[in-house]
């Protein structure tokens, strides 16, 4: 198997859906069962399991994936207010590869409040909010 990571965000929703949301997944999953995934577990031939094992591998990275792109395009929903757009542009000019999704949205937020009651020069606000936020760790620094 290839090496996963999965992000803060991404295991944040996890351990969210499980404590608040157990009852939608339960019936996901008797949907998935009775619309096929149960005569589909019944015909797995166990002959085949090495290339099954490759797909199964593959599919849940793919899955993966679409819960961290799914989730991230939700984050993104929740700055898109015209203080957060304003700030967008600087954001983009800034080098933000070790500042996680969740500090970045933070400050996001934090910059948007202040720019709503007073706007004044929006990329040190964001600094401001983005460095009061940020708790590097000994690998994000270079």
């Amino acid at each position: 198997m290839s090496n996963l990571l999965l992000s803060h965000e991404l295991l944040h929703l996890m351990g969210w859906l499980l404590k608040n949301e157990k009852t939608i997944m339960q019936g996901l999953i008797k949907k998935a069962i009775q619309n096929g995934l149960a005569s589909e577990i019944v015909n797995i031939n166990p002959k085949k399991t090495t290339k099954l094992n490759d797909k199964l591998q593959s599919t849940f990275l793919d899955f993966m994936a679409y819960l961290e792109d799914t989730l991230l395009d939700g984050l993104e929903d929740i700055v898109d207010t015209p203080e957060a757009q304003s700030l967008l542009p600087d954001v983009n000019n800034l080098n933000i590869q070790n500042i996680d999704t969740s500090t970045l949205l933070t400050s996001l937020k934090e910059a948007e409040q202040e720019l709503t009651e007073n706007f004044s020069n929006t990329r040190e606000i964001l600094l401001q909010k983005l460095l009061k936020n940020w708790n590097p760790q000994n690998e994000d620094v270079n």
